[in-house]
């Protein structure tokens, strides 16, 4: 039963620091999902940022070839609102909106997936979280204690059922234990007195 004891005392002081350090590695997985997701969304800001710079530079570009298409035009005596120069400029004017609008959507397309992922780490965050705050080390340590008591009590009385702790030296009394009783014959025979055999030095 000692032994049982102390083991208790050993498994309630493992279920206090595991259950301690569990605690603890939730938190600060909480704390590394809060960081992921704020880099998530500096990337997302990132990209909507890149994407407007090369919108805006497809655009600073599409605006130089027009510049040259013109120059060209005008060396060439074409007339600068003959339709073939207003075709061409149409044309550039167009390819470039087209560029720029989709620099704009893949930049909304990648910023989307990292918002996407820091609402997955921040979803991650709250559950660590609140699976840490659901544990408490010290509740651990007492089902643990409670739990180690139960057995101790269980094995206590199957020991007891099986008489462990009667005095194992102890002199019983009563006729079929073959314990030791008074014995009324020393020095009588037969029930009648019996004169006992005076020693030397005594007469008689």
């Amino acid at each position: 039963m000692g032994l049982q004891g102390a083991g208790a005392g050993i498994s309630a002081v493992g279920a206090y620091g595991s259950a301690k350090s569990q605690k603890s590695a939730l938190g600060f997985q909480a704390q590394m999902a809060d960081m992921n997701a704020q880099l998530a969304e500096r990337r997302a800001q990132i990209a909507l940022e890149q994407g407007a710079y090369q919108a805006q530079e497809i655009e600073r570009q599409g605006a130089r070839a027009k510049g040259s298409q013109r120059a060209s035009m005008g060396a060439g005596n074409i007339a600068l609102d003959s339709p073939t120069a207003l075709a061409i400029v149409a044309g550039t004017d167009l390819v470039t909106a087209e560029d720029a609008q989709q620099a704009r959507v893949n930049a909304v397309r990648e910023a989307f997936g990292h918002r996407t992922d820091a609402t997955n780490q921040r979803n991650e965050g709250l559950a660590a979280r609140a699976n840490a705050k659901g544990i408490n080390p010290m509740g651990a340590a007492a089902t643990s204690l409670l739990g180690s008591a139960t057995s101790m009590a269980s094995s206590y009385y199957g020991m007891k059922q099986e008489g462990a702790f009667s005095g194992s030296g102890a002199v019983k009394t009563g006729g079929a234990t073959g314990a030791m009783k008074p014995s009324s014959r020393s020095g009588f025979r037969g029930g009648r007195d019996r004169p006992m055999t005076r020693l030397g030095g005594y007469g008689g």
